[in-house]
């Protein structure tokens, strides 16, 4: 295709994203005298691009599409007919179409293609042909068939005028909707690919009139909780676990541990990357917060400290230390000040810099292994749970992704003080700075806001940020690189390195 010019001229059913009402209703009122017409341009469920696309689906095995416009029923007849087992959705602007398919039988529902009323990932592939083109603005229709699609989007244009001038006059003026657009396809391919969603995309040629776009999606893989977390190989790591998160505080009892982990399971459930897709603009501000407070950085840390740098070349690296902390004015400030440890101080601050300006802080023990951006368009707060052969079930605070502002940030900073009272009943177990400020004190908080919080939180099980356990911390570099191998999931690696220095923020 040598041209990067779409010119569209045909009969659109979508609504126009400056005035969905007015347009919805011109087709109600006119749909009547246009069917006949729209059969004949648009019912043939032979026509090449059909069939085309029909091959293509079936060979890549998805069970689920979205097909929008679905007025005429033609897709779901063509897979009907030739006897394709799959999963159909329709969406289509005009109620008088929605409600003769669904007199057909057909499963069919009201919707625009700017706000399709489905959720997240809900379908394999979604198909909309000569639809797309025919807005005047098409990037909202373009995100939202992304938002709804989990492998593939196929948008089928017309690339010249299928149909006689004197059959299509542009009358915006009058409130008709039979207008057209150009579109330059340079224009469109980098819209589509600056989404964080898309892999890749390719053009098809089908025939002289049309032209199909493929925007194929990443994938990125849920990993089953259970498998994440190690519960079957750490089976009495699990039970301390839970009888420890009932000793220190974070539950009433041992039963009741056991359903706050389960919870968390059926938070991470709701809330993974099969549900949920990243969204254009990041979410979290893409801002890497390290913390190191009293001597200097010893040279084992800045190759970590490295890593966050080059994975995230685009982003903004703060270093907090003692030069630049005493420039913030932080709500705890003198709890900040009279802390009994860097450890303390450290957690203290972690919560206040995300409150203040939102992004990822990451201790310095921490080796980046991939890139966070999917996580800062996909989530408004992240956390990761320890692994199972920590003395204590918990989310750890080595790593958190927020927005500013956000309300289990707000309740860390204001229960911090009252939690100091329980530092000092633990203190002879040695879990003092946990239990006050640190992952003890930030699970109590977790758990106490995160239900009423919006659906885009997660605690992530141990593999995801925390692939290496407590008792693995001692392996050689070759088997570590072994243990992730077998965790593509993983995004980061936690050395553990806090459990035998002094400063480690």
């Amino acid at each position: 295709m040598k041209s990067n010019i779409i010119l569209v001229l045909v009969l659109s059913t979508v609504a126009n994203a400056v005035d969905l009402k007015h347009h919805e209703q011109w087709w109600q009122n006119n749909i009547d005298t246009q069917i006949k017409t729209l059969e004949k341009w648009l019912g043939d469920i032979n026509a090449q691009s059909r069939v085309s696309m029909r091959k293509h689906i079936q060979e890549k095995g998805y069970k689920t599409i979205l097909d929008i416009p679905a007025g005429l029923c033609t897709e779901y007849f063509g897979y009907k007919k030739n006897n394709i087992a799959i999963e159909y959705l329709g969406i289509d602007i005009t109620p008088k179409l929605v409600d003769r398919g669904k007199e057909l039988g057909v499963p069919i529902q009201q919707g625009s293609i700017e706000a399709i009323p489905l959720p997240d990932n809900r379908v394999d592939v979604a198909y909309a042909r000569h639809i797309v083109e025919h807005l005047d603005y098409y990037e909202k229709a373009v995100d939202e068939l992304i938002r709804v699609a989990h492998k593939e989007v196929i948008v089928i244009f017309f690339i010249k005028p299928s149909h006689k001038a004197d059959n299509i006059r542009s009358s915006k003026r009058n409130g008709d909707v039979l207008y057209h657009n150009i579109y330059n396809k340079k224009t469109i391919e980098q819209f589509v690919c600056f989404h964080p969603k898309v892999r890749n995309i390719e053009w098809e040629d089908i025939n002289i009139d049309e032209i199909v776009l493929h925007i194929y999606l990443k994938q990125e893989q849920a990993v089953d909780f259970d498998i994440s977390m190690g519960k079957d190989v750490y089976t009495s790591g699990y039970a301390q676990c839970m009888r420890n998160y009932a000793r220190y505080g974070v539950c009433s009892d041992v039963k009741n541990s056991r359903v706050l982990f389960d919870q968390f399971k059926i938070l991470y459930e709701k809330n993974n990357f099969a549900r949920l897709s990243p969204t254009r603009e990041e979410r979290i501000p893409k801002i890497i917060h390290q913390i190191w407070l009293g001597s200097p950085l010893p040279e084992e840390y800045k190759a970590w400290q490295k890593t966050w740098k080059v994975l995230h070349p685009d982003w903004e690296y703060i270093l907090w230390t003692d030069a630049n902390v005493g420039d913030l004015k932080l709500y705890n400030k003198m709890f900040f000040d009279n802390a009994e440890n860097y450890g303390e101080k450290s957690n203290i601050l972690r919560y206040e810099l995300l409150y203040q300006f939102g992004g990822v802080y990451v201790d310095m023990d921490f080796e980046c292994i991939r890139s966070l951006d999917y996580l800062h368009h996909t989530y408004d707060f992240y956390t990761g749970i320890a692994p199972l052969d920590c003395s204590v079930l918990c989310l750890n605070n080595a790593i958190i992704g927020s927005v500013p502002g956000h309300p289990i940030l707000e309740y860390c900073i204001e229960t911090v003080t009252r939690d100091k009272a329980q530092q000092n009943r633990l203190r002879k177990e040695g879990g003092a700075c946990n239990a006050a400020t640190g992952p003890i004190h930030f699970t109590r908080a977790f758990a106490a806001m995160a239900p009423f919080c919006n659906d885009r939180v997660i605690a992530f099980p141990a593999s995801i940020l925390y692939p290496i356990g407590l008792k693995q911390k001692f392996l050689s570099h070759n088997q570590i690189k072994q243990v992730i191998a077998k965790k593509p999931e993983s995004f980061a690696i936690h050395y553990w390195a806090g459990r035998n220095k002094t400063r480690t923020h």
